[in-house]
């Protein structure tokens, strides 16, 4: 009985030093920014025949969904953030700031996501494509109009805002 639990032991400890000796650390330096944050306004123009659900993007989030009527518009705040990777290649990515955009928009890869309900049908993804052009020297309008005339395909940008 000994020697099992003995044995257990040192194959425990043995097992911990080869994982510990086989980690690699990891480099946690924040990616510096490159210039300043932009703000921006998604207008979102419903002209559909039904009301429009636009959810929280965070689960359990306090704000009600934003309801918006056949031939309503509602604008949506949203900032981004031009930061170039500490990692090898040093790309460039834009990220969304959620301190300072609107409850309503998240991020997904390149891409703004929202989800609404179009009438009583399922939850859909409204994505609009971000791009660095939002950053260049002679900087994207600051409102973006987004025509919704129909439900969006799912993953298809329903706006690029860098073409």
């Amino acid at each position: 009985m000994l020697k099992s639990s003995h044995r257990r032991v040192v194959t425990g400890l043995a097992i911990l030093l080869l994982a510990a000796s086989c980690a690699h650390r990891v480099d946690v330096r924040p990616n510096p920014r490159v210039g300043a944050d932009v703000t921006q306004t998604l207008l979102l123009m419903n002209e559909t025949a039904k009301p429009m659900t636009v959810m929280p993007a965070l689960l359990g989030s306090a704000e009600p969904p934003l309801v918006v009527q056949p031939n309503e518009q509602k604008p949506l705040r949203f900032t981004v953030r031009l930061e170039e990777n500490v990692s090898p290649g040093r790309e460039r990515e834009v990220y969304l700031v959620p301190e300072t955009s609107s409850p309503y928009v998240t991020q997904s890869a390149i891409d703004l996501l929202m989800k609404a309900r179009f009438g009583t049908g399922p939850a859909r993804e409204i994505r609009v494509r971000l791009g660095k052009c939002l950053f260049g020297p002679a900087p994207a309008e600051p409102t973006h109009e987004l025509h919704l005339k129909k439900p969006p395909l799912s993953g298809v940008p329903a706006l690029q805002l860098c073409p």
